[in-house]
């Protein structure tokens, strides 16, 4: 099995990283599914 992962520190990688947080920034849905994912994590035991 082979993995690809991406060069985060390639310039192209951080502009695209900057481009889709841009376009999640002033979405309201994604501030609902921030609010969702910060409840699901606070009933996890990450500690173990």
């Amino acid at each position: 099995m082979v993995l690809r992962l991406p060069d985060t520190s390639s310039p192209a990688f951080q502009a695209e990283c900057r481009r889709q947080a841009r376009l999640l920034r002033d979405d309201p849905a994604e501030a609902d599914h921030a609010a969702w994912a910060a409840a699901a994590a606070a009933v996890l035991d990450l500690d173990t």
